[in-house]
């Protein structure tokens, strides 16, 4: 393993503070609405291009190395998975933003995903729709309980979604 799960829940913590920095979660959801996805990643090269930082980079970085490891499972969201992956870790959303998280996965463009960063046993288990309430839009809440953020197209579907 290149990094430990430890290493990457960090990398990932620290990366999803500095999107904060850049007020990247509350940006790409405002734009998305009614957006296609064409227009939300010509915005997303704009704003990586008017807004210069070592972010981007290091982002790419931590989804080559992910995919190098096989996409391990980084996160449990109680007790009861230790069992199952001590070395997991436990996601605390006061640490890391669900919001600035799904922006995270949607950069990643399907190398990073909710499913595959939580260590849970199956779909009944799925944690990360219940961990975004209050974070984000409901809309997406909605969505996300039905499927998973790992691109920009998904991020726009999130947004625009309508539960019907």
């Amino acid at each position: 393993m290149l990094m430990t799960r430890q290493e990457y829940a960090d990398k990932i913590r620290d990366l999803t503070k500095e999107l904060e920095k850049l007020d990247a979660p509350k940006i790409f959801f405002e734009f998305a609405k009614g957006k296609t996805t064409e227009k939300m990643e010509k915005f997303i090269k704009e704003f990586k291009e008017d807004h210069p930082s070592h972010v981007w980079e290091e982002m790419e970085a931590l989804f080559f190395d992910y995919v190098q490891d096989q996409t391990p499972e980084i996160f449990h969201v109680d007790g009861s998975m230790e069992e199952y992956s001590e070395d997991t870790v436990l996601y605390n959303p006061e640490e890391i933003n669900p919001a600035s998280l799904i922006i995270l996965m949607a950069l990643s463009e399907g190398r990073m995903d909710d499913m595959g960063l939580f260590a849970e046993t199956g779909f009944e288990d799925y944690p990360f729709g219940n961990l975004v309430k209050g974070y984000v839009d409901e809309s997406v809440e909605a969505w996300i309980d039905e499927d998973t953020i790992s691109s920009i197209d998904k991020l726009v579907k999130a947004v625009n979604y309508q539960k019907s």
